[in-house]
């Protein structure tokens, strides 16, 4: 598993298309901020730790391929669904919508089938294992 956390103020942003094939996404808002000033306009931003599940073994065996902290997503359709589960999680997969005429098709976040939210939760089930029996 890669760990990737952000020191010195850093961020990084969520590329949908690099991560299309995963079959898992943990997402755990931890923040939602409406029409956010940016270099290119104000954007709708959620940020959120992510771990990636990209691959069926990584399921199964309940080992992330990749877990990054404050993932800035500013993509519209994607960040302004996570606004709901700030302070939550969600597992989810993700697909594309209908292209509007001369447009790239949307982002969107699907649902994961319940056979793999029930592998991912397991996984969840396991850290909060680890966290309550490592000493304090």
């Amino acid at each position: 598993m890669v760990q990737i956390t952000n020191f010195a103020g850093g961020t990084s942003y969520f590329k949908p298309a690099d991560e299309s094939e995963a079959v898992a996404i943990l997402i755990e808002p931890l923040s939602y901020e409406r029409q956010r000033p940016t270099d290119y306009g104000p954007k709708d931003t959620a940020v959120a730790r992510m771990t990636f599940f990209k691959s069926e073994v990584a399921l199964e065996t309940g080992v992330p391929d990749e877990v990054r902290e404050s993932v800035t997503v500013q993509q519209t359709a994607l960040a302004r669904n996570l606004e709901q589960y700030v302070g939550k999680g969600v597992i989810v997969t993700l697909g594309q919508g209908k292209a509007k005429p001369g447009m790239n098709p949307p982002w969107i976040w699907v649902p994961a089938s319940p056979e793999v939210q029930a592998k991912v939760v397991e996984y969840v089930k396991g850290l909060e294992e680890e966290l309550a029996g490592a000493p304090i």
